[in-house]
């Protein structure tokens, strides 16, 4: 055994004695609480990091204690998230924010997140929907619940957030106008913000 080896052994040991057995999960909602939660960011990003934990990283490694999680562990997560680009990215956000914070916290010995690296992932696509995806909506919106809310978009060609901001004054039913003024931010369920729709200006989309 040579010298690495021994420091190797002794600052597990170390660690052992000094760090608290805490698990994932644990850690994760102290973490959020403390470093997340109580930042100045916007109700999007706070969501972002509650449904990357929830989703990805929790149900893979929540019992795990802090001390045990890997490398490999981490990258196999990441691995498994890569629906598009944007998901494996802010997933790797999360796993290292949460790591890198528990080092500097004294609570592991190592970062397991510091080297993990993005899988290949498809970039994400838009296309127009065909005639025949456009006549089953038109079809299914006259039974669904939100029926009227899928055919505004539709019709109209409005953001979703737009659309969930629109009030009954927003409608001229005598010109066929609506007036775009506001908007739902994505991710969030009540705040508003200007819409993207003329550069933030108030705009008017036929229907």
């Amino acid at each position: 055994m040579d010298f690495l080896d021994i420091k190797v052994l002794l600052e597990e040991l170390v660690q052992c004695c000094q760090s608290p057995d805490i698990s994932v999960s644990e850690w994760a909602e102290r973490w959020y609480g403390t470093y997340v939660a109580n930042r100045d960011i916007n109700e999007k990003s706070a969501t972002m990091y509650r449904q990357k934990l929830k989703h990805y990283i929790l149900p893979k490694i929540g019992d795990v204690p802090m001390r045990e999680v890997t490398e490999i562990q981490l990258q196999e997560i990441l691995n498994s998230s890569n629906s598009s680009k944007s998901t494996a990215q802010k997933v790797k956000i999360v796993m290292q924010a949460m790591f890198r914070r528990a080092k500097s916290c004294k609570l592991i010995l190592n970062d397991p997140s510091e080297n993990i690296v993005l899988p290949k992932a498809p970039e994400g696509t838009h296309r127009s929907i065909t005639d025949l995806e456009r006549k089953e909506i038109l079809r299914l919106a006259e039974e669904h619940y939100a029926g009227l809310y899928v055919l505004t978009l539709l019709q109209t060609g409005i953001r979703p957030g737009e659309a969930i901001a629109l009030r009954w004054g927003d409608i001229n039913f005598k010109e066929r106008t609506i007036t775009i003024s506001r908007a739902v931010e994505s991710g969030t369920k009540v705040k508003i913000k200007d819409p993207k729709t003329s550069a933030g200006g108030a705009s008017a989309s036929n229907f």
